[in-house]
């Protein structure tokens, strides 16, 4: 199963109670072992709950683990860029700044409003970037995905 990748939980069925023996057979990738007595009782029914509620959880546990180290490697990159943004970002700031208190209202127009709109949603976005708590992404383009930052 393991050559074929297979993921499905497996129950060892013996007729004895070797104990050395069901530790040999669960190191080699047995979930449980029962004894063959115990096949007609209501154990049987729980172990097999039991296997796949562990395999389960354990799926469920590398999944966290490896979206917890998307999200470290994450960070660590948008450090770096949050950062190399914060300069020319607040340059942008003090630019529309100086363009609102030097321009007239009536020749300010669009173009300022545009840099304004622009200068805002890059910030809220740096904001957002900072904020990130979830390794969330969505489909962008065909195979491309991006962090959503709803």
């Amino acid at each position: 199963m393991r050559k074929r990748n297979l993921d499905i939980p497996v129950v060892s069925l013996t007729v004895n109670k070797d104990f050395d023996l069901a530790i040999d057979v669960m190191k080699v990738g047995i979930d449980d072992y029962l004894v063959k007595e115990e096949i007609t009782s209501p154990v049987l029914p729980k172990t097999i709950l039991s296997v796949i509620e562990k395999r389960r959880l354990k799926n469920r546990l590398i999944e966290i683990e490896i979206s917890q180290q998307r999200l470290k490697a994450i960070h660590e990159t948008l450090a770096g860029v949050i950062k190399d943004f914060e300069f020319p970002l607040a340059e942008m700031q003090r630019v529309e700044q100086g363009l609102k208190k030097s321009l007239p209202v009536e020749v300010q127009g669009n173009f300022l409003k545009i840099i304004v709109e622009n200068t805002a949603r890059i910030a809220d976005k740096l904001e957002r970037l900072k904020a990130l708590k979830v390794d969330k992404t969505v489909k962008y383009i065909k195979d491309i995905k991006m962090i959503d930052l709803s």
